[in-house]
Order: structure tokens, then C-alpha cells, then sequence
């Protein structure tokens, strides 16, 4: 137990972010985000505490062209401004919104949101003189602390989003212990087939992502910047196991210990499991990279060209291991002789179709969900269908019922021997 408890120390001391919003900007960009909230609504202004404390020092500006900007979602604003070429830096200033940076200051905002949750984004606007199209380099060290009108640090978008990784670590812990049991079942009597392990490695994968979620969401819930580094670790580690997952969907759907021996195919599995994590990574990569700021760990969920990107991503890749699945499904399902193997397959490829399906859809669909709610929704989602999807697969590779449709439960298995039917494993495409 101790030795637990220091791990869980040293992994916390190892990720955890600084307390405050800390940050230094050496740019010659004449617009740059720096910070992102969303404050959810008041009824009673006395009672808010909705606060953007900014403190900054500057080494170097052009003063008269150098201001703090604040924006907040709605189409006069922020999508006014943002990314938009046709208006001057300098007309991207609001009344009441920007400030001149100085050598040193203090700026204190408390937005007021009656109506409905909002979004506000600080930028540093870092303009050209009126003689010049090139701005020139400013040097700033800003600090911003975020507090939501209740007093929390956490935004209303990300409000629930702890509760929710809790909720499902314990779910896939205990789906673990289960397939742990039945993977000692199976050691015990001396078959433990390759689809079993490869389950279990991905439920470990995925209940160590959430504890390193967790662990991020636990410390944003105190500082509201939380342990960046354990968030993009479990970020990554979850990318990994529905990689894993889905290979091992389609070696199923591929006959391999049900109605063949041998896995069918592999060099062709290998390419697509090769190509589809080094797509990923790079995806994963660009998105860590420029999906976030330094208020939010959810600025990918917003409009924009990220967000195409990831579009894209689901219709090449996600869609196109789909289709291979598919593919792989019904030429199994042709040569299938019995059956109950074949009607295993049509149901096994409906379950499965659902899995790869719903979740790229569900991306597509998140896009007309308000950006306050849609991370809550987007990640509640995801989670829900890798939940369903594992504990379908762990019902069926239970040991009272494996032998029903697998060749895994007997010595025979690994014999090598001709299966019964159909005859052989197809030759490598």
C-alpha cells in the first residue's frame, strides 16, 4: 500500500503544472491567445465572484501598439476577430475590453453572464505602427487566474469531467478484475489464447489512462491548469488501447480461433495497425501541440481548423479501418460452414459496426451542441460506447462461454491441425 502511495506522489510531483496561469509570449504576431474560460451564468450580481485577474511584466513592447484584449462568444466578437485578415490590429480593440500594456500592471475583469454560459478569451494584440505592416517583437511574463462565479477555478465547460473519469475508472477496474479472473481460468488449464491477453493489455491501458486523467482533473479542480503532462500521457495511453481494440476487432472478424488457427491476413493487419497509429500520433502530436491554451484543456472542441482536421481524421482513417473490418467480416462469414458461427459473426459484426461507427458520428454531431456542454457530452459518449464495447468482448471470452464459438479452450487449439471447417487459412493478401 505504501509503495502505491508513493508512486501516485511521484507521478503527481512529476506532472503537476505551476499553481498560477503562468506564461511568457517573445512573438511578432499582432494577435495571440493566451488564455480561454467559460463562466457560467448568474441571477444575482451581489452573489457573483466570476473574475480574469491578469499581472504581467513586459521586457520589451511597442508602446501606443500593444494592448490586452478580451473577447467573449459571440459573433461581434469573438468571431470577429479571431483569425480574421480583413480587419487592422488595431481595429480588433473593443471599448472597455483592451487595455495599453505597460512596463507592469494589474487588470481585473469580472464578466457578467445572465443569459447563458460564455467563453472569454484574453489575447495579447501586437500591432504595427501606423507607418508599418510588420509588427514589431514584444517580451511579455504574464500570470491570469481564472475563478467562475461560484468561486471554482474550474470552468463550466469542464465542470463534471472528474466526477465522470471516476466514475468509469472504477467501471473498467472492475470489468478488469473480472478478466483477470478468467485470464487465470485459462492459464491455469494451460490455454490462455493471444485474444484474451490482448484484451486484458487493453483494459490496463485504458484503466492507467484514466487514472492519469484523473490525476490531472483532480489537481485542475484546486489550481484550474492541472497536471498537464498526466492529462496528454492518459490522452495518449486511450488513443493506444482503441487502436489496439480495433485490431483486435478485425483479427476477430477475420476468423482467427474461430474458424481458423491462424490469424488470416497478418501482414495486411500489420500495414493498416502500422499506418493507423503513425496517423494518429501525428494527429495526437498536432493537437497537443496547438489544440490547447493556457486556461483550457478543451479549446480542441472548438470551431475551427483543428477541428477539421480531426473531421478528416475520422473519415480517412477511423471510417477506413471500419471498412476493412467489414471487408474482413464478410469474407469470413463466406467461408463459414456452421451455422452458429455464422450467426455469431452477423451479430459480432453488428456490435462491432456500432462501435467504430457511433463514436465518429457522435464527432460530427457534437459540432450543433453548444461548446460549454460539448466536452462533457463528446467525452460521456466515447467513454460509454469503449465501455460497452470491452465488456461485450470480456462476456464473450468468459470461460463458460468461450468454448461456444472459439478455439481456445482446448490443447487442440495450438496443435496446428487442420481446423474442421472450412479447411484452411487463407493465403496472406
Amino acid at each position: 500500500m505504501k509503495g502505491v502511495v508513493l508512486i501516485a506522489l511521484a507521478l503527481l510531483a512529476a506532472c503537476v503544472s505551476a499553481y498560477k496561469v503562468d506564461g511568457r509570449l517573445i512573438t511578432k504576431n499582432d494577435f495571440n491567445l493566451v488564455g480561454r474560460f467559460c463562466f457560467s451564468t448568474i441571477s444575482n450580481e451581489t452573489e457573483a465572484q466570476g473574475l480574469i485577474e491578469i499581472n504581467y511584466t513586459t521586457a520589451k513592447y511597442n508602446k501606443g501598439f500593444a494592448f490586452w484584449a478580451l473577447y467573449y462568444d459571440v459573433p461581434s466578437q469573438w468571431d470577429a476577430n479571431y483569425n480574421n485578415k480583413s480587419r487592422s490590429c488595431m481595429d480588433k480593440r473593443i471599448d472597455r475590453q483592451s487595455f495599453s500594456v505597460r512596463d507592469s500592471n494589474t487588470i481585473n475583469i469580472k464578466p457578467r453572464d445572465y443569459v447563458r454560459p460564455h467563453i472569454w478569451y484574453v489575447v495579447v494584440l501586437n500591432c504595427p505602427s501606423s507607418n508599418s505592416t510588420v509588427s514589431d517583437e514584444i517580451d511579455i511574463t504574464y500570470s491570469i487566474h481564472f475563478v467562475d462565479q461560484d468561486g471554482d477555478e474550474v470552468g463550466f465547460d469542464e465542470q463534471g469531467l472528474l466526477g465522470l473519469n471516476i466514475t468509469y475508472f472504477v467501471f473498467f477496474l472492475l470489468v478488469g478484475a473480472a478478466h483477470g479472473a478468467a485470464v487465470f481460468f485459462l492459464f491455469q488449464k494451460g490455454v490462455a489464447h493471444p485474444i484474451v491477453l490482448i484484451l486484458a493489455g487493453v483494459i490496463v491501458l485504458i484503466v492507467l489512462s484514466l487514472l492519469f486523467v484523473i490525476i490531472h482533473w483532480g489537481v485542475y479542480s484546486s489550481n484550474g491548469i492541472g497536471a498537464n503532462g498526466c492529462r496528454v500521457f492518459g490522452q495518449l495511453l486511450m488513443g493506444l488501447a482503441n487502436i489496439i481494440f480495433a485490431l483486435l476487432l478485425i483479427a476477430i472478424a477475420s476468423g482467427w480461433a474461430i474458424t481458423y488457427h491462424d490469424l488470416p491476413r497478418k501482414l495486411v493487419l500489420a500495414i493498416i495497425g502500422g499506418v493507423y497509429l503513425v496517423v494518429y500520433l501525428i494527429l495526437f502530436i498536432v493537437m497537443t501541440a496547438s489544440g490547447q491554451t493556457a486556461a483550457s484543456t478543451q479549446f480542441v472542441y472548438a470551431q475551427g481548423a483543428m477541428l477539421g482536421v480531426v473531421i478528416i481524421y475520422i473519415l480517412l482513417c477511423w471510417v477506413g479501418i471500419w471498412g476493412y473490418f467489414a471487408y474482413s467480416l464478410y469474407m469470413t462469414w463466406r467461408e463459414e460452414a456452421q451455422f452458429d458461427k455464422r450467426l455469431f459473426y452477423l451479430i459480432f459484426g453488428i456490435g462491432a459496426t456500432a462501435w467504430f461507427i457511433l463514436p465518429a458520428l457522435f464527432n460530427f454531431i457534437s459540432m450543433a451542441i453548444a461548446e460549454w456542454y460539448r466536452p462533457r457530452v463528446v467525452d460521456a459518449f466515447q467513454l460509454t460506447a469503449t465501455f460497452i464495447g470491452v465488456v461485450a468482448l470480456v462476456i464473450l471470452l468468459w470461460p463458460s462461454r468461450v468454448e461456444k464459438y472459439f478455439r481456445i479452450s482446448s490443447n487442440n487449439d495450438f496443435s496446428g491441425n487442420t481446423p474442421e471447417t472450412p479447411g484452411s487459412t487463407p493465403e496472406s493478401a
